[in-house]
């Protein structure tokens, strides 16, 4: 994965630890428009739920769109829909690779409303998938 180690970064935050996988112009882990994971970062995601398998904790998954827009009126199938199909397809990656599913404790979508990149709203970096590691209680 050393080819795609620019698109994780990982922060502490206010509810735990944060690993975002984001889309870059070489490599992107959606195609546009859909929430089927490549190859690659299926596999990749696979891996991160197998360590996260290790903890105790709590996670947290979004998913994040850039700008596009699907629907003018808002009422087909909008970027709500693709971040939360995209947050979802990740959940399975999780546990696919050994995660507990009673780990989880919400899948969000968050479309387009936290943009990494607000300046470029249709950057690659907007399109991304974050895990949350919750902090224990």
């Amino acid at each position: 994965f050393q080819q795609i180690a620019d698109q994780i970064m990982a922060e502490i935050t206010d509810e735990g630890l944060k690993i975002e996988i984001a889309d870059s112009k070489e490599d992107v882990f959606f195609e546009v428009g859909t929430a089927n994971l490549k190859p690659s970062a299926y596999k990749m995601i696979e891996i991160i739920g197998k360590e996260i398998s290790k903890l105790n904790n709590k996670v947290l998954i979004e998913g994040h769109t850039d700008s596009r827009s699907y629907s003018a009126t808002g009422v087909g199938y909008s970027n709500f829909e693709l971040s939360s199909d995209r947050a979802n397809a990740a959940r399975r990656a999780l546990i696919s690779g050994g995660m507990i599913p009673g780990q989880i404790e919400q899948v969000r979508g968050w479309a387009d409303n936290r943009l990494k990149d607000p300046k470029n709203p249709y950057s690659e970096v907007n399109r991304r998938i974050s895990i949350i590691v919750k902090y224990s209680s």
